[in-house]
């Protein structure tokens, strides 16, 4: 952690007095050499830190997925229990089912009653047509 520090310190010190324009461009080339390798273990602390977090997230993401699982499992295991079932009433007689048969009889009749009228109809146009 001191090297960190110290790295840190110094590259802040050599921006600090080094941004003013043609004074970095004057920088020795062993302190150029300084510079870049404060910045090479900057880049690595990065990374490295980029990497704990992806592996953090990871292990979190497995420790959710196994609990999920752990979840469902128990309440894959856990029979249901049976469900309540009434029975139903009886059905009550329908005198309007007992004479449906009537009723289809009535529909017929008048069916065939409209189709009569409608072919006397036809029947009265057809001489009428020269046919």
């Amino acid at each position: 952690m001191t090297t960190k520090l110290l790295t840190t310190t110094a590259l802040a010190a050599v921006l600090a007095g080094g941004l003013a324009g043609p004074a970095l461009a004057q920088l020795s080339p062993a302190a150029m050499g300084q510079l870049n390798a404060i910045q090479q273990q900057q880049d690595l602390a990065r990374f490295d830190a980029l990497a704990s977090q992806a592996e953090l997230r990871a292990s979190q993401d497995r420790l959710r997925t196994t609990q999920t699982l752990g979840t469902l499992n128990a309440g894959r295991a856990a029979p249901l229990p049976p469900l309540a079932t009434t029975p139903l009433p009886p059905l009550a007689a329908n005198p309007a089912a007992d004479n449906l048969g009537g009723e289809m009889d009535r529909l017929n009749r008048a069916t065939d009653g409209i189709l009569a009228q409608s072919n006397a109809r036809v029947r009265a146009i057809k001489p009428a047509s020269g046919n």
